[in-house]
């Protein structure tokens, strides 16, 4: 028997293999009323869960989503943390705020001190400069695009039609 007509033997249950899988995840582990083992049923049912996440995550392009939120996180977490700071500096609680964020960042104590660092050097920057009005109103802007960025992805993911006031 040469290579040719071995190939030819393997391919028709190759396909059969496939059409079986297929089948499998487009109706029988929909069906429950087939299954009477327990375990089956949770495997059966664990799949379902595995087969509607994937299918919403490429069909709802939460990949996009992930990334914008991360992006945008990134950039607005100094501002955040400028503004938390501010309001905690004009109530006398400032050194609390910034060891509550070190308590935080506990695993990554360079990465806390630099954006505490970071945030007092831009609140500084907003205050004394001579457009202060425009710093805060920058800072203000990025903290709430942020909270709006992540309250628009997490309505189109949970299938939210209408979207809530700012207020």
């Amino acid at each position: 028997m040469d290579k040719d007509e071995k190939h030819e033997e393997e391919s028709p249950r190759h396909g059969h293999i496939t059409d079986r899988i297929r089948q499998y995840f487009d109706e029988d582990i929909w069906c429950q009323d087939k299954v009477s083992n327990r375990f089956v049923r949770s495997i059966n049912n664990t799949f379902r869960k595995i087969c509607v996440a994937t299918k919403l995550f490429f069909q709802k392009d939460l990949l996009y989503y992930a990334a914008s939120l991360a992006f945008n996180t990134v950039l607005s977490i100094v501002p955040l943390v400028a503004i938390v700071l501010a309001v905690s500096r004009g109530f006398g609680y400032s050194d609390m705020t910034e060891n509550l964020l070190r308590w935080i960042l506990s695993s990554q104590q360079d990465v806390a001190d630099y954006i505490i660092r970071f945030a007092n050097s831009y609140l500084n920057n907003a205050l004394s400069s001579t457009f202060i009005g425009f710093g805060i109103i920058v800072m203000l802007y990025s903290v709430i695009s942020l909270i709006n960025n992540v309250e628009t992805v997490f309505d189109s993911i949970w299938n939210v039609k209408d979207s809530r006031d700012l207020s």
